[in-house]
C-alpha cells in the first residue's frame, strides 16, 4: 500500500484587533496549489516560507483575564462555525483565548492529540470513535457540528463509470478515517471485493495531484477536496462517481479528554455557546464564510458556499440517528480489527452536552 508523504507544514499567524490568536497549519497545501493553480515560483515559495516562519515567532499580546483553550479542528467545511466564532470574537466574549491548529484530517489531528497536544480535537465519526475505543475510552464527544453524506465524494477518472470498473485500480483513501469507511462500504454494497483493488494511503491534499499524475484512478474523500478536484480536472473527464448517501452518515465530531472536560466544565460550555453563535453567524452570512475561507485558507469562495449547503448543522443536537450510526461504525470497526472488542457507545458523549438540546436523546 502506498503511504502518505511527509507533511509540509506552513505556519501563519493572523492577529485580530482584540489580540486573539490563530495558528493555522497547512499540511501539504503546496500539493493542492500545484494541482489547482500551477507550480509556484521557487524563489517566491522560499520567500513566503521564510516570512511565515519569521511572523509565527512573534507572540501577540493576550488579555490576562481570558482562559486559554487550544482546539485542533479539521480544515474542512464543518469547522465553519468554529472559524466564525473565532473571527467574530465570540470566544473572547465568553472569556476564552482560543488558539486553532487546523489539520488536513481528523486522523492526523489525533496523532498530535495522542502526544498531548490540544484541549479539544476535531475528527470525523470513524477516527473519533476508534480513538475513544482504543484509548481506554478517555475521550468524550462534546459536539457534532455537522452531518452530511453529500459532503463526501468518490472522484474518478473518465475510465471509471461504475463500481465494477474499480477492479484492478488504485483508490486513494486516508486510512482510519471516514474516507476509508466510505470506500470500503461502497465496494462492499456494490459487490466489489476489496482485495481486487489497491488502496493508496494519502492525505486529502495529495489526492487531486495523485489523480492528475495517474498515480491513482479514484479517491474517496470529504469536502472540499472532491469539489476542488472536479474544478481543477473536470475538463479531463474526471467526475464524481458517487456521494456517500446510502453508504454512511458523515458526522463530524469535537472531543476532549474526559478528565480535562470535568476539570474545565465552564470553559467547555462557554466554548459550545460561542460556537453556536458562530454557526448562527455562518448561516446568516454565507458569503462572508466563503470570503474568509478564500482569504485564510485559499479555498474557492463559491465552492465553500456550495459545499456548506450539503451539511445539516447539529452542534449539540445528538438524536437516535447519531447513536445508531455510532453503533454501526463500532460494529464495522470491530469486524475490521480496528477495535478489538465490542464497545458500549453509551459513554461516548460527555453527559452535560445531552442536557443542552431538548431534542437530544440518552443513548
Amino acid at each position: 500500500m502506498l503511504q502518505a508523504k511527509s507533511a509540509i507544514v506552513i505556519r501563519r499567524r493572523f492577529e485580530r484587533a482584540c489580540k486573539s490568536r490563530i495558528l493555522v497549519l497547512f499540511w501539504l497545501f503546496a500539493v493542492v496549489l500545484a494541482a489547482c493553480s500551477g507550480a509556484q515560483d521557487p524563489q517566491t515559495a522560499d520567500d513566503a516560507t521564510a516570512e511565515d516562519t519569521e511572523t509565527s515567532t512573534a507572540e501577540p499580546e493576550v488579555q490576562d483575564d481570558l482562559t486559554p483553550l487550544t482546539i485542533m479542528p479539521v480544515l474542512s467545511i464543518p469547522s465553519a462555525p468554529i472559524w466564525m466564532a473565532h473571527d467574530q470574537g465570540y470566544y473572547e466574549d465568553v472569556g476564552l483565548d482560543v488558539e486553532m491548529l487546523l489539520f488536513p484530517s481528523g486522523t492526523t489531528a489525533l496523532e498530535a492529540f495522542r502526544q498531548g497536544q490540544g484541549d479539544l480535537v476535531g475528527t470525523g465519526d470513524l477516527p473519533g470513535l476508534v480513538y475513544w475505543a482504543t484509548h481506554d475510552q478517555e475521550t468524550r464527544v462534546i459536539m457534532s457540528p455537522a452531518f452530511g453524506p453529500e459532503r463526501f465524494s468518490a472522484v474518478a477518472t473518465a475510465e471509471i463509470q461504475a463500481p465494477e470498473d474499480l477492479v484492478g485500480k488504485t483508490i486513494g483513501i486516508r486510512e482510519g478515517s471516514g474516507s476509508e469507511y466510505f470506500a470500503q462500504r461502497y465496494l462492499e454494497l456494490n459487490d466489489v471485493d476489496e482485495g481486487d483493488v489497491i488502496f493508496a494511503n494519502l492525505e486529502p491534499g495529495q489526492m487531486t495531484a495523485a489523480l492528475s499524475n495517474k498515480d491513482i484512478d479514484a479517491f474517496f474523500i470529504w469536502d472540499p477536496h472532491g469539489g476542488q478536484a472536479l474544478e481543477a480536472l473536470g475538463d479531463t473527464g474526471v467526475h464524481e462517481l458517487s456521494t456517500a448517501t446510502g453508504y454512511m452518515g458523515g458526522y463530524s465530531m469535537i472531543s476532549g479528554r474526559e478528565a480535562w472536560l470535568e476539570d474545565n466544565e465552564e470553559t467547555v460550555l462557554a466554548f459550545i455557546e460561542a460556537t453556536e453563535r458562530g454557526l448562527d453567524f455562518a448561516q446568516d452570512n454565507l458569503d462572508y464564510v466563503g470570503e474568509y475561507a478564500e482569504r485564510e485558507f485559499q479555498m474557492d469562495s463559491e465552492l465553500v458556499a456550495s459545499e456548506y449547503g450539503k451539511s445539516d448543522w447539529l452542534v449539540t443536537f445528538l438524536d437516535e440517528a447519531f447513536f445508531e450510526e455510532m453503533s454501526n461504525l463500532a460494529s464495522w470497526a470491530t469486524d475490521k480489527g480496528m477495535i478489538e472488542e465490542e464497545v458500549d457507545i453509551g459513554s461516548l458523549v460527555w453527559d452535560p452536552v445531552l442536557d443542552l438540546d431538548d431534542r437530544s436523546v440518552q443513548p
